[in-house]
């Protein structure tokens, strides 16, 4: 085959005159081009950039060296400079700036070049004041419009910046930043038609202050779509340095805080010409510190992340997957004008987000505009170990509330911006633990302040949020609560663990009603469980209730102005069911079931601080109690192991009574008893009655209080108390202990009395009481009785001294008393039986009655050694001067005084007789006990034979006129009889003769014959013959007694009373003494013929 090779003939085309013309005007032309390219082409470069940027900017641009290679088709700028206008001073250098064009430009009809190397750039940027930077006059040239706004055609591959660096002059801030070591590549951007649907990828990397960065995606700029996806990642960018930058003034210091990124953000714009912006990935702030200006911390933070999916950001669906807070620190004050520190760092209206998002610097059409609506979910949201610490120094609670180790876990939370609604699926927190402590609150000025504040804080939240919300289930468990009241001296802790709570269907729905379960610990001993429904608007909660020796001490502050006794210990014991609701008028109505307890109680008196009612155990049996109006129902109370101090009042009034305060508010001691000085004690009654009533004055009517209360049977067990009665001076305390018995039908009906029957042992004595009372009423009323039998009496010396002057040094005390009071009457009867009361040494004391005692109590004592006193009282409590212990005691003192006064008057009426025993009357000169005398001495021995340790004085005594007439008339009539008898030496006293009528005279006119003494005479000088009568007037004065006479006429009767005492009245003689006998008291009225007694 022929070689076609050989058909050419190369030396022809030489020959050729056009051809050699044309291969000339090709070298000429390559040559002319090589030349203009390296020598012409890059000074008219230079001289073309120097000029436009002199003319466009009044700035200066210098290159060390600018070179073309025509060959490669590549440019060169070496070492640029680029001045501030009209200084020297560098805005952008460089050392080498490649620019390799492609040949490909004359087919694209465009610019198509090959690579783009910048190396060591650096930039100089300098804000001098708001808004204002030395790059403005370039800003201000970009936005000015060109003659044709066609898209430039362009190919650019393979830029890269290598190690550029970038400073910025923050003047007005007097900050610098810096940006270095920054590398940027981007492999290909084109806008020619046929390349614009390929991906442009980025990747930008450096430091920001000495901080990574780093970006990297893919974009189609030139696409119809113009979508793309940016890779942001930033590690550990501090915060603090651009807080500066914010475009509003901060009330907040942001002391620390690092932000990492990794980003991944998506943009495009699609056929229906909305905007999109998408983003996803995850931030990360660490070492977050927020403080106030002042200096206090506000927040503190270890970590936050967020891992954000995928979200539409132009469309407001944000989607968060996962909340990550560890370790926050939350620090909330208030301060004295009520404002907390977050309110004074930032007030944002969330009404206004949409409008701020609509005038961002997004260009959103109308469109775009009513899409602008943010919906946020979240996955979940974890906090772990968190704290949170309150200080209110408001003063209507001081308080502050810590809370530390908090976490919580919520899922399915969605946030509609647009429709203001949040929703969480489940929100769990496990493991917190709270503190709060906070001072006294003081009712009721306070309440009105907090419900005050409470509604004002409630408004303000609603009028700048305006938040809906719905959590389908919230738990929090194994919590722990640490509740501290220092109002006291000592503080009171509650300390709550294990608190375990659940709620479904939580909402700002207030007529929704939510399921709620409660359980928890109390103080180690105590649990509490709560569970039912509980609705707001209006307000009904239908719970189950199972409290078990929960500690109650925390209340003490809330009650202290409206008791007189302070909590020491007290657990409560609640099983039952609670309904409560609230009525049209805003009244809550409400009801309780079930049963109740109180146990381990100690209170003690808030002015002595002395112990006031503690028990073991107060049970509560089968309660109905209602709310409105107040009605209580009890079917059982039982009270084990009571110690109590009780004083009944002067007025009749238990310090139970005065647990509340009256409503004229002020303390009152439970536990001192009465000092005050009766009236009756300085207004002692000398008579002899043994009842006294007071004046009347007219009593309060019996009004049904407000509430009601009926306890059925009340039972006591095991009760001890510290009994003071008032009622008696002087003032009687006992202690009453193992009191056993039970109240039937106590109730607040002023018509019904409760049945006592209460038994114990009263100081060593059994002790019985029994009867009728209604404590609980507006008048106390009440028909008791009680007796005690041989209580030791030795035990009360001390009292005995001091109001009686003696101690006691033995006897017992039995007593029966009776009281009843009604309509404000009291009416009592007291019976003290005294056994061998025997008086110790004298005790001096201002306190004591200045009487005999010693005296009293022989004449009140029997021979048994027995003194039985009957006190009868009566009067009104509602008189002001009246005093039972008063009256009592002025009785005591009437019978002591009759006994000093009146000795044998109460010997009579001891022994039952009427008969004044003190003295003993005998004929005129005569000492013979008549018949109606002996009578009286009779009564006056068996007083004496009942009472051994008196002993009696007898004191004769004489009249010297009637007596000295009796003693005549006594010789007389024995003469008389002896000159019947014929014995003329007969005793006086002797009777050995009768003389009738009918020998009177004649035996009287022998006598009167016999006597010698002057008798009157007849004129002849014989004796007169007188009458009887006349004859015995003189013959008694003649025979009239003289002093001797008289004194033995006295001795004759006090012997004669001492021997029938002796003989007939069994009275030992060692108990009757006779005392020197006297003449009748002239200054008196009672005769002389008679003999005195006088008692030791």
């Amino acid at each position: 085959m022929q070689n076609p090779l050989k058909k050419l003939n190369p030396g022809g085309y030489w020959r050729k005159p056009l051809f050699r013309w044309i291969l000339a005007a090709v070298v000429f032309l390559f040559v002319a081009y090589g030349v203009v390219g390296y020598f012409v082409i890059p000074g008219v470069i230079e001289s073309k950039a120097q000029q436009f940027v002199s003319e466009k900017f009044r700035r200066n641009l210098h290159f060390r060296k600018v070179s073309f290679n025509p060959l490669t088709l590549t440019v060169d700028f070496d070492k640029m400079h680029l001045t501030e206008p009209e200084q020297e001073d560098d805005f952008v250098t460089f050392d080498r700036l490649t620019v390799n064009l492609s040949g490909q430009s004359l087919f694209r009809m465009a610019p198509v070049i090959e690579e783009i190397k910048l190396a060591n750039p650096r930039v100089h940027l300098v804000r001098s004041g708001s808004n204002r930077y030395n790059f403005d006059d370039f800003i201000a040239f970009a936005m000015e419009p060109g003659e044709d706004d066609s898209p430039a055609r362009f190919s650019i591959n393979n830029i890269r910046v290598v190690n550029a660096v970038v400073e910025f002059d923050d003047l007005p801030q007097k900050k610098r930043h810096l940006v270095d070591e920054l590398n940027v590549s981007i492999p290909f951007v084109s806008s020619i038609p046929s390349q614009v649907d390929i991906f442009v990828d980025l990747a930008i990397s450096g430091r920001f202050n000495g901080e990574k960065i780093e970006l990297a995606g893919k974009a189609r700029p030139f696409y119809r779509d113009k979508d793309g996806m940016v890779t942001v990642k930033l590690d550990g960018i501090s915060l603090p340095s651009y807080m500066d930058y914010l475009p509003f003034q901060p009330n907040f210091v942001l002391k620390d805080g690092k932000l990492s990124l990794d980003l991944d953000v998506g943009f495009g714009k699609p056929e229906d010409n909305r905007s999109a912006l998408t983003i996803g990935g995850n931030l990360t702030l660490t070492s977050l510190w927020l403080t106030e200006k002042g200096g206090k911390t506000l927040l503190k933070m270890p970590e936050m992340g967020v891992d954000i999916a995928r979200s539409d950001i132009l469309s407001g669906n944000i989607g968060l997957s996962h909340i990550r807070l560890k370790q926050p620190e939350l620090y909330l004050d208030r301060n004295k004008a009520g404002q907390w520190n977050v309110e004074r760092l930032a007030r944002i209206d969330m009404k206004k987000i949409p409008e701020k998002a609509d005038s961002g610097n997004l260009k959103a059409d109308k469109t775009h505009k009513e899409s602008l609506l943010w919906s946020i979910a979240l996955g979940q949201l974890t906090l772990e170990e968190g704290q949170l610490q309150i200080h209110d120094q408001v003063q209507v609670v001081p308080a502050n509330f810590s809370m530390r180790n908090f976490g919580l876990n919520a899922g399915d939370i969605v946030l509609d911006i647009s429709g203001r609604n949040a929703t969480v699926g489940k929100l769990v927190s496990t493991g917190t633990q709270v503190q709060f402590v906070h001072g006294k609150l003081n009712f009721p000025e306070d309440k009105k302040r907090i419900r005050k504040s409470a509604q004002k804080t409630v408004s303000e939240m609603e009028a700048q949020t305006g938040f809906g919300f719905h959590v389908n289930r919230l738990e929090l468990n194994d919590w722990g609560v640490h509740f501290e009241n220092r109002d006291a001296g000592k503080p009171v802790v509650t300390r709550i663990d294990g608190l375990n709570v659940a709620i479904d269907h939580l909402s700002d729905n207030t007529e929704q009603p939510v399921q709620l379960s409660v359980n928890a610990g109390v103080n180690r001993r105590g649990t509490i469980a709560v569970n039912g429904s509980l609705n707001l608007s209006p307000f009904v909660a239908d719970l189950d209730l199972n409290l078990k020796d929960v500690d109650v001490r925390f209340i003490q502050p809330y009650i202290e102005d409206f008791v007189n006794l302070s909590l020491k210990q007290a657990d409560l014991t609640v099983q039952g069911k609670l309904r409560l609701s609230q009525t049209k008028r805003q009244a809550i109505q409400g009801r309780f079931t079930g049963d109740a307890g109180i146990s381990r109680l100690v209170t003690v008196d808030q002015l002595s601080k002395q112990p006031f009612v503690s028990w073991k155990a107060l049970s509560f049996k089968g309660i109905r109690a209602d709310l409105a109006p107040l009605s209580v129902v009890v079917d059982q109370v039982g009270l084990n192991g009571l110690s109590a101090r009780v004083i009944l009042s002067s007025a009749g009034r238990l310090n139970l009574q005065d647990v509340l305060r009256s409503e004229t508010g002020g303390k009152k001691s439970l536990t001192e008893s009465e000092e005050k000085t009766e009236k009756a004690l300085t207004n002692t009654d000398s008579g002899t009655a043994n009842t006294v009533v007071a004046d009347a004055v007219p009593p309060k009517k019996n009004e049904r209080p407000a509430y009601s209360v009926r306890i059925k049977k009340w039972r006591l067990n095991n009760g001890n108390i510290r009994f003071s009665d008032n009622f008696i001076r002087p003032r009687y305390t006992a202690n009453l202990v193992n009191l056993r018995g039970s109240l039937s039908g106590l109730t607040t009906d002023p018509e019904k009395r409760a049945a006592v029957d209460i038994r114990g042992r009263v100081n060593g004595a059994p002790l019985v009481i029994a009867g009728t009372i209604n404590p609980l009423g507006e008048s106390l009323a009440l028909d008791i009785t009680a007796n005690v039998k041989g209580m030791e009496l030795a035990q009360f010396s001390a009292y005995s001294g001091k109001y009686i002057g003696y101690g006691i040094e033995k006897g017992k005390l039995s007593f029966d008393v009776a009281y009843q009071v009604e309509n404000g009457q009291l009416s009592a009867e007291n019976a003290l039986i005294l056994d061998q009361l025997t008086l110790g040494d004298k005790v001096e004391s201002e306190s004591a009655i200045n009487l005999p005692i010693q005296l009293a109590l022989a004449l009140l004592k029997d021979r048994h050694g027995v003194i039985d006193i009957r006190l009868p009282i009566g009067g009104s409590l509602n008189d002001p001067e009246f005093s039972v212990g008063g009256i009592i005691f002025r009785v005591f003192v009437n019978l002591v005084q009759k006994a000093v006064t009146a000795p044998f008057s109460l010997l009579a009426s001891l022994a039952g007789d009427t008969e004044e025993l003190s003295w003993l009357a005998f004929e005129p000169g005569s000492s013979v006990i008549t018949g109606s005398e002996q009578k009286k001495l009779e009564s006056l021995a068996k007083a004496l034979g009942n009472r051994p340790a008196l002993t009696l004085e007898i004191a004769g005594k004489y009249d010297p006129v009637i007596d000295s007439d009796g003693l005549g008339k006594q010789m007389i009539l024995r003469k008389v009889r002896a000159m019947k008898a014929g014995e003329p030496g007969e005793r006086a006293d002797g009777q050995k003769a009768a003389v009738s009528d009918r020998e009177y005279p004649d035996l009287l006119k022998r006598l009167y014959s016999d006597e010698d003494f002057k008798k009157p005479r007849n004129w002849i000088g014989f004796s007169k013959s007188l009458p009887v009568p006349e004859m015995e007037k003189l013959l008694s004065r003649h025979f009239a007694g003289k002093k001797d006479d008289l004194i033995l006429l006295a001795n004759r009767r006090a012997q004669a009373v001492k021997e029938w005492l002796a003989s007939k009245g069994g009275i030992p003689e060692e108990r009757l003494f006779v005392l020197a006998s006297k003449a009748r008291n002239t200054e008196g009225d009672e005769s002389g013929n008679r003999v005195d007694f006088s008692l030791k």
